[in-house]
């Protein structure tokens, strides 16, 4: 017969010893502090950063960066390690979203299933973009007060800042390479927040690892909602320069740019195709938001959607039979669902 263990801690819960507080760490030093038998007494990652946020959360923590000290400690009753969670190939049939209530984002299986909270922070946490390897996501949160620009790595669950201005920076996406991110910012126009208050909304990329950002568009109607082709050549963007919305292409270092959309009606939220030869993007040119596809060369806009609802955002799958997924909303909430398939 087994002896039964009696707790050691001194309000008669059982200490805990969490071991990695990247990816899956926290939540479980939420839940085991959340539990009536339990509390957590140590957490220990090798990443200072992840400590202090965890002491941030949990003031009665210990921190440590040495697994020993869990290991010897007399008075832990159970150590919990958190191993690396496996990288989510950009092609595994996974989706990003921001969900609704703070804004965070998940994690989803495209054929439906769990979602997993990715970010997990008391702030908003919004747009998120795919490092071409799947190894990171970069998104905006506002986090530390203002919104910036953020990486996430999904093996161990560091978060970098890299941005650092007063004003807005957000809508990042990344080059095909990973060496850069594009990004939308209010940065030449601070102190300005809202966009009726500030027009001189630009596009400027800076390095995946951080740096200083280069300005891309200089345009007095605003440009934004940047997203760089999958062949490393031009960057889309929306643009308001010609009096209202329409779709952009230009070089990456800023050249060359032109109307592609070019209708009267408004024009947003480009994204490319994988062999970057189309665009497709949202369009009221025929009354309400639906989703059209144009060739990047010759060749005039094709609707996609008849729907009575808006359409938003749309992306590609890099599968060889392509499907449109789009974020829709349908009252309380946003849904992911795919709108159509076809062949390359």
């Amino acid at each position: 017969m087994s002896e039964e263990r009696t707790p050691k801690g001194d309000d008669g819960k059982a200490t805990v010893g969490v071991i990695g507080c990247g990816y899956w760490g926290p939540n479980l030093v939420r839940n085991f502090n959340q539990l009536p038998v339990s509390r957590v007494k140590y957490c220990c990652d090798l990443d200072g950063r992840r400590l202090q946020h965890m002491k941030a959360l949990y003031p009665g923590v210990n921190l440590t960066e040495r697994y020993e000290d869990l290991i010897e400690d007399p008075e832990l009753d159970a150590v919990a390690v958190a191993t690396p969670a496996p990288r989510p190939p950009p092609n595994s049939g996974r989706l990003w979203f921001d969900a609704s209530g703070n804004d965070e984002i998940y994690l989803v299986p495209v054929e439906g299933g769990p979602a997993i909270n990715v970010t997990n922070h008391p702030a908003e946490d919004r747009r998120p973009a795919w490092s071409p390897d799947g190894q990171r996501i970069a998104f905006q949160s506002n986090r530390d007060g203002n919104w910036e620009i953020y990486t996430l790595d999904l093996v161990n669950g560091s978060l970098a800042r890299l941005t650092f201005d007063p004003a807005y920076d957000g809508g990042p996406t990344w080059s095909p390479d990973g060496t850069w991110i594009a990004f939308e910012s209010y940065r030449d126009t601070f102190p300005c927040r809202a966009a009726a208050a500030c027009p001189d909304l630009e596009i400027y990329r800076i390095a995946a690892t951080g740096g200083s950002p280069r300005r891309l568009t200089d345009s007095p109607g605003g440009d934004y909602q940047p997203a760089w082709s999958p062949d490393g050549a031009w960057i889309a963007f929306t643009s308001w320069r010609d009096g209202d919305q329409e779709i952009y292409l230009m070089e990456v270092d800023g050249g060359s740019p032109r109307n592609l959309s070019a209708n009267p009606g408004d024009d947003t939220s480009p994204a490319w195709s994988p062999d970057a030869a189309s665009l497709v993007f949202v369009s009221e040119r025929d009354g309400s938001p639906e989703l059209y596809r144009q060739e990047v060369g010759d060749g005039s806009a094709v609707r996609l959607t008849v729907d009575e609802l808006p359409e938003e955002r749309p992306t590609w799958s890099a599968m060889v039979t392509k499907a449109i997924l789009e974020l829709l909303w349908t009252g309380p909430s946003w849904r992911v669902i795919p709108m159509l398939y076809w062949k390359a």
